[in-house]
């Protein structure tokens, strides 16, 4: 899609949780699209709001879970040295320390799943989940669209091209099916937690989650969801 200018930004997330709207916005939004002759989309536009909403809450949730494998994996130490410790590290390093240890320490078959769970949300989901927080949504000719901030070089038999920055549509429907892989991938992480939970010698009648190789599955088929509409709509990264 050809980029443009727009009046105004309709939504903006600079890494916590705001949504940056005003009644200007929605009367520039108004405006732009019945110029380009199209009824002005309210609806979508509040679906948007609360779809973004959502995905921030799932994505907490995400953490959540991950830090309490980062809590196992770090069992040996005290507990306040560890919620110190938890405090200096971001969700991303603490990923990588839960995977290393899994890697290195290698017992029960747990420590098959945690560099699985771990490259599934390193993969895709992540970069798609920073663009929709980090990128400013504007309305467009025909849908709303997210403009990112992101040079890219393309070569030609003859010369080196580069972009900066490009737009890309977004729809509620789009954000939604991320927020329902994210989940999935939450209730992976728990499925782990709940066997590290059994190994530690807690004994549970009736498991609250599925096991991880079926969770596991569901977030695989979460995510290839994600991955079909974001390419049928052209939002894939």
């Amino acid at each position: 899609m050809s980029g443009f200018s727009s009046p105004e930004v309709l939504c903006g997330f600079g890494g916590v949780f705001s949504i940056r709207l005003s009644v200007s916005l929605n009367f520039w939004s108004s405006v732009f699209w019945a110029l380009s002759g199209m009824a002005f989309h309210e609806q979508e536009l509040d679906s948007i709001k609360h779809a973004l909403g959502d995905m921030c809450i799932a994505w907490a949730h995400l953490e959540e879970a991950c830090f309490v494998i980062l809590l196992y994996t770090m069992s040996r130490v005290e507990l306040s040295a560890f919620e110190l410790i938890r405090n200096e590290l971001d969700f991303r390093g603490a990923l990588q320390v839960c995977k290393g240890h899994a890697v290195a320490n290698h017992w029960e078959r747990h420590s098959d799943h945690i560099p699985i769970l771990v490259d599934m949300i390193d993969g895709e989901i992540r970069s798609a989940r920073n663009r929709l927080i980090h990128d400013p949504i504007t309305a467009g000719p025909h849908s709303y669209v997210r403009q990112s901030n992101i040079t890219r070089y393309r070569k030609s038999p003859f010369k080196l091209h580069v972009q900066i920055g490009t737009f890309t549509n977004v729809s509620s429907d789009e954000i939604y099916t991320l927020t329902r892989a994210v989940r999935a991938l939450e209730r992976y992480a728990l499925s782990v937690v709940q066997y590290l939970d059994w190994l530690d010698g807690e004994r549970q009648i009736k498991w609250e989650f599925p096991s991880m190789e079926i969770a596991q599955l569901g977030a695989h088929f979460a995510i290839t969801e994600y991955t079909q509409i974001a390419k049928s709509r052209g939002s894939a990264l």
